[in-house]
């Protein structure tokens, strides 16, 4: 019987804290893609002793916390744990191999593995995408990226059977685009309207509109939001140029100067909750609210949105500036130190290059990645838009990804 989701995750755990796991991961999945080639249910015993010797996996360095994975497979699962363990350690030897291929020959090593699951999830009592699943939820977003490409190959490929192939394509389409949609994200949708365009089977289009269908409940389930301050919206270059030379847009900044000042801040929340986008604010001033108000707002309404880091060239140009002249002027002054034989020199020199060199690395690496906030505006037809700075930049991104699925509907 098939291995139950507890018994996957022990399994799932228990190869983790193996200490030769990349090792036997990698043996296990050669052994079970043996058996799937050769659509098998059973491996003979001297091939997988052969392949023991070719990765050096012996009784003694083969052992788990689950069991000894070379005497399992010279004999066989005999139990629906002893499935999990096998499937879970596959799981983890094909991510490890894939991760350390070159990008050109990942598709291939995908398209492969999903021909494997067509027997091995069909045919037999292995799980192994369930496994894979479990971890694609932890790897690199990458890994499922990879798999999304070789699944929509495959139904594509598949699609045009006739005859008495398909119902037997049928099933393996049927699988294919519950894995996609199971994977989720933007991508999954993308990859089934796809399908759903091009299919030229009526049951590959119906299951498309229908996992389509059951994403979309799932996304108006969840509401999403962020939080920031609040700025004027950004405006077209012209518009823009006026106001900096009528003055406005100078009293606007010692406006927010004297605000920082007086510890009075504006807040604002964008939440997209259902089929309509929240828009909050408040002014707060000394931590208490003087000001609050609430508008909402029809997704149709929406007009477009996006994201924008403020001053994104402003600490590439001065971390440039600052090496440039640290070993200019200290490179100078290292010179001098050597022909005239001065210590000072040269410790201010060496001096110089280090702190242009250190100023250029905290501005360009250590800040953005302990940062990462950009500012969110939504242009709104009848309205002003609305702009939310200092946000973070995955829940920026998250929510535009969530608006555009949902206008595209």
């Amino acid at each position: 019987m098939p291995a139950t989701a507890a018994e996957l995750e022990a399994a799932l755990e228990c190869v983790q804290h193996v200490r030769r796991g990349r090792v036997l991961g990698a043996f296990v999945y050669d052994i079970l893609g043996h058996m799937a080639d050769a659509r098998s249910l059973h491996c003979e015993r001297s091939h997988v002793l052969s392949r023991a010797a070719r990765f050096d996996v012996r009784p003694d360095n083969a052992g788990t916390g689950l069991g000894n994975v070379l005497t399992l497979l010279e004999r066989g699962p005999e139990d629906s744990a002893e499935l999990a363990l096998v499937c879970a350690f596959a799981a983890h030897g094909f991510l490890l191999a894939l991760s350390d291929m070159p990008a050109r020959e990942r598709a291939v090593a995908a398209e492969r593995l999903v021909a494997r699951l067509d027997w091995l999830e069909l045919g037999t009592d292995y799980r192994l995408l369930a496994c894979l699943m479990r971890r694609l939820q932890s790897d690199r977003a990458e890994h499922a990226g990879v798999l999304r490409q070789a699944l929509f190959r495959a139904v594509l490929r598949d699609d045009a059977a006739t005859g008495h192939a398909l119902p037997r394509v049928r099933a393996h389409n049927a699988w294919r685009m519950s894995t996609l949609a199971q994977l989720g994200g933007e991508h999954s949708v993308r990859v089934l309207r796809a399908l759903r365009d091009q299919a030229r089977d009526p049951a590959t289009h119906a299951l498309a509109l229908a996992h389509l269908s059951a994403l979309a409940r799932e996304d108006r389930k969840s509401a999403l939001l962020v939080h920031g301050v609040s700025r004027a919206p950004s405006r077209s270059f012209p518009v823009a140029l006026a106001r900096w030379l009528s003055g406005y847009a100078v009293l606007q900044a010692l406006e927010r100067l004297l605000f920082m000042l007086l510890a009075l801040r504006r807040e604002l929340i964008v939440e997209l909750r259902d089929e309509t986008l929240w828009v909050r604010r408040r002014t707060l001033f000394l931590g208490r609210t003087l000001r609050s108000s609430e508008a909402c707002y029809a997704l149709h309404q929406v007009t477009g949105a996006f994201r924008r880091a403020r001053f994104a060239l402003l600490r590439s140009l001065v971390g440039v500036l600052s090496l440039s002249l640290g070993i200019f002027i200290g490179g100078c002054l290292l010179l001098d130190a050597s022909r005239g034989g001065a210590p000072v020199l040269l410790v201010i020199g060496a001096g110089l290059v280090a702190a242009g060199a250190g100023l250029d690395l905290a501005l360009n690496v250590l800040w953005p990645a302990t940062t990462a906030r950009v500012d969110l505006q939504v242009e709104l037809r009848g309205a002003r838009p609305v702009r939310v700075g200092r946000v973070e930049q995955v829940d920026a991104d998250r929510l535009l990804e969530a608006l555009s699925l949902r206008l595209s509907r």
